[in-house]
């Protein structure tokens, strides 16, 4: 009998974003036999230091309680922490962005959203968090085309930023 008798197999669920690693709340582990068929939340087979892929699932309820979270605005897979000042030369507007993991599909334009940090450093989509206020006013003005947010009362620096952001993304098309 030897030490490895004594591991016990546990089931974890965590995010799959690509290659033969996982990374769980404190540490990572290698994927053994077949990699999952798309990025996702997956079950997976502790063994040890490797890990076997199980069935697709959703976040669990506890994840956040186990890894940094960041809060902010979701602009197509870029995060807009709610931290973000407003830079005013469009040189930099990428710099106060993140790239995000595992965005739901369907969100809104200006959607807020609890993202997590991973092991890794990894930014990873949680959840939708509920809007603050002028979400809404500042989308009916990027679709108007409007060039400023100040005739809206109520926008975080934030929300400017997002509307910043995506109002660049268009021109750059």
């Amino acid at each position: 009998m030897g030490w490895r008798d004594f591991l016990v197999d546990e089931l974890f669920v965590l995010p799959w974003i690509g290659g033969r690693q996982v990374h769980g709340y404190d540490r990572s582990w290698t994927i053994h036999g077949k990699l999952p068929p798309e990025h996702g939340w997956y079950d997976f087979l502790v063994h040890g230091r490797k890990v076997t892929v199980g069935e697709p699932t959703t976040v669990p309820n506890d994840y956040t309680n186990y890894v940094d979270i960041v809060k902010g605005y979701i602009v197509g897979d870029r995060l807009i922490p709610d931290t973000a000042k407003v830079e005013p030369d469009p040189a930099k507007i990428i710099q106060q962005t993140y790239a995000v993991h595992l965005v739901e599909r369907g969100l809104d334009l200006f959607a807020r959203a609890v993202v997590a940090i991973n092991y890794d450093g990894e930014f990873i989509y949680i959840r939708q968090e509920f809007p603050i206020g002028a979400e809404s006013a500042v989308t009916e003005a990027y679709e108007n085309r409007v060039n400023s947010l100040d005739h809206i009362k109520g926008v975080w620096p934030a929300l400017d930023y997002a509307f910043k952001f995506v109002s660049w993304q268009r021109q750059q098309i």
